[in-house]
């Protein structure tokens, strides 16, 4: 079964409680809580249901879904989530659409990313909204979604040349979009979405068209074989 260390990080960057969490798999909240921090039985069935809400299956995280998580400053259980299931994960950062020009204070101003792998995992990051604190501090002290302060990841576009900013440039959605994604789901349609405007659809994501559109492998060869050379 998936570790404690790996289920407890999938709960505390939820947007969703642990108390709905719980709700969902049919297990009392308290001894889900207890569980984790008295070592306090807790049935395999039981476990296995939580499993199945965090998004886990078969021990592997699900590539079926886009998961939505909610980061502090403090990057350890993200960088766990990282490094244990994802298989080399890439960066990309994402802003609200508008028209003027992204700067490095946008990914402090309002912070998000989203980090993929080959194995098709997907999921969007948000960086909880800074404290006082850390809006007096230096922002260019601040942890924030990049390579530099996520281990073993890198960005899936490359920042060109010429920039004079440490990041490529910026996957766009609306605010309207965003203000939904941050209640904890994100359709892998309106995932694939963001990445077909920015011309970077990966192999991945055409698979998981044509899952969620219910062609089988054959089918998409004809499709492909029609369109490239007229045959039939």
């Amino acid at each position: 079964m998936t570790n404690k260390i790996t289920m407890r990080a999938l709960i505390d960057l939820s947007p969703i409680s642990m108390t709905k969490i719980a709700n969902h798999a049919g297990v009392d909240q308290a001894n889900l809580s207890a569980w984790f921090t008295q070592d306090r039985y807790l049935s395999d069935d039981a476990i296995e249901r939580v499993q199945f809400v965090l998004g886990v299956d078969d021990d592997r995280l699900s590539t079926s879904k886009v998961f939505v998580w909610r980061v502090g400053r403090d990057f350890r259980q993200l960088q766990h989530l990282v490094k244990t299931c994802f298989d080399k994960p890439k960066l990309m950062p994402l802003v609200k659409k508008r028209v003027k020009r992204y700067e490095l204070s946008d990914l402090f101003s309002q912070p998000m990313a989203t980090l993929t792998d080959e194995s098709g995992h997907k999921a969007l990051l948000i960086l909880k909204t800074s404290t006082v604190k850390d809006a007096m501090s230096d922002a260019r002290k601040l942890s924030w979604f990049s390579p530099e302060y996520l281990e073993d990841t890198q960005w899936l576009k490359p920042i060109q040349d010429n920039s004079r900013y440490p990041f490529p440039p910026p996957l766009q959605a609306s605010a309207e979009a965003i203000h939904e994604w941050k209640k904890g789901f994100i359709s892998i349609t309106d995932f694939n979405e963001m990445f077909r405007g920015a011309n970077m659809i990966s192999w991945e994501q055409v698979i998981d068209a044509a899952t969620e559109l219910g062609l089988n492998p054959a089918q998409v060869m004809d499709w492909l074989r029609h369109i490239t050379t007229g045959q039939k």
